[in-house]
């Protein structure tokens, strides 16, 4: 009886309410039609706007835009590595995906196929003096492998429990 109660008043309620909303014959006047805003096309940022030195000081990681290549390089205090050629600056646009920067000095981008939680963020600064006589990368060097994962754990994860 009481649930009978309840939905013979909620229907009453809602009848009420829905009655009060009744059909306006009176004609609206059209919405004024604007013209659309035309904007600029936001251009993206291009590897060849950054040319220069980039490096990630806390990580070790290091990019060197040139006129004509783009060198990415893994450095320690003592070594340095070049870890990837990226190519000419057309092909590293296509690998450096999603550039964005704040200014001059810093640059972050998104690697191909990488998320945005893997950001890479630069600041413009040289390049160690280490990386003046980089090793050729198709040679293979034990000892030079070695050093330069020693002194990175030695620079990058002093408070690494062995």
């Amino acid at each position: 009886m009481l649930v009978m109660r309840w939905s013979v008043l909620i229907v009453v309620v809602l009848s009420l309410l829905l009655s009060g909303c009744s059909r306006d014959d009176k004609k609206t006047p059209e919405p004024v039609k604007k013209e659309p805003i035309k904007e600029e096309p936001n251009t993206p940022l291009q590897v060849k706007d950054y040319k220069g030195d980039w490096i990630d000081p806390g990580e070790g990681v290091a990019l060197r835009i040139g006129d004509e290549r783009v060198l990415a390089y893994s450095y320690t205090r003592q070594t340095c590595l070049l870890l990837l050629d990226l190519g000419t600056l057309e092909e590293a646009s296509e690998f450096l995906t999603d550039i964005q920067s704040s200014g001059t000095q810093e640059l972050t981008f998104v690697a191909l196929g990488e998320t945005e939680d893997d950001r890479i963020s630069l600041v413009r600064q040289n390049l160690p003096g280490a990386c003046d006589n980089v090793p050729d990368p198709g040679m293979f060097d034990p000892e030079f492998i070695f050093s330069h994962l020693w002194h990175s754990f030695n620079d990058y994860y002093a408070f690494f429990a062995l």
